[in-house]
């Protein structure tokens, strides 16, 4: 892909307004559209499963950081 940023940048504009990024394009046929929508919404799905899977990756067990500084603080009889 060209330009990785514009078409998440036309994919999270048009999931934010709730509309098709195709919406975004003047002068595209019915075909065209759908092909572009259907992109987009490839890309954005896989961008959005590669950042889950950084993240679960960062936190190592796939905890969150807030749970595991919970976990450290589960029990009061350790640290009174």
């Amino acid at each position: 892909m060209r330009n990785e940023k514009a078409i998440l940048s036309l994919s999270y504009t048009a999931k934010t307004f709730s509309s098709r990024p195709s919406s975004f394009i003047t002068g595209l046929s019915g075909y065209e559209a759908y092909c572009l929508d259907s992109a987009c919404a490839l890309f954005l799905g896989l961008w959005e499963a590669q950042k889950a899977e950084e993240h679960k990756e960062k936190t190592s067990d796939g905890k969150s950081s807030r749970l595991k500084s919970a976990e450290k603080y589960d029990d009061a009889t350790k640290w009174l």
